[in-house]
């Protein structure tokens, strides 16, 4: 099943992928997200966290290398 995930403020909902419904919950405040296919709302929620972490764990990788190349070639000079 689809799911829209929704915020407003620091809560996150998931409602099921329905474009009348968003648009109810985007007219009483939250704002669209992503849509993610999920069993549960909570499976949802969770795997929209899941994919967050997944697309910081690439920068953060690469500049952790540059941060070490960086003090590797100011210690041999």
């Amino acid at each position: 099943m689809d799911f829209y995930i929704l915020k407003k403020g620091d809560e996150l909902k998931a409602i099921p992928a329905d474009k009348a419904i968003c648009k109810s919950y985007e007219k009483s405040g939250y704002s669209y997200i992503d849509k993610v296919a999920a069993c549960t709302e909570q499976a949802a929620i969770n795997k929209l966290k899941g994919k967050t972490f997944e697309t910081l764990k690439g920068p953060l990788i690469r500049l952790s290398v540059v941060i070490f190349a960086l003090a590797l070639l100011w210690w041999v000079s």
